[in-house]
């Protein structure tokens, strides 16, 4: 069904490096695999992939992403 989402928060990962790594969207959705994503978007210049999330889980998703993606090897 279609119709507004309330408490649901876009999260994106936004980058030169979305478009050039591959398996970049296995290893950003293995991170979050406990987490119910409701929804899925790329863009059509393939610099960003952005997916809804439960508000509660807004903060969990920002932490998780950022020591996955960013810590270990510095921005994409």
């Amino acid at each position: 069904s279609c119709g507004p989402m309330e408490s649901k928060p876009t999260c994106a990962v936004v980058g030169g490096g979305v478009r050039k790594t591959p398996g970049l969207a296995a290893r950003l959705f293995v991170e979050l695999k406990d987490i119910n994503i409701q929804m899925i978007s790329m863009g059509a210049s393939e610099l960003n992939l952005s997916f809804v999330v439960d508000a509660d889980h807004t903060n969990e998703v920002v932490q998780r992403l950022h020591r996955s993606l960013i810590e270990p090897r510095g921005p994409l």
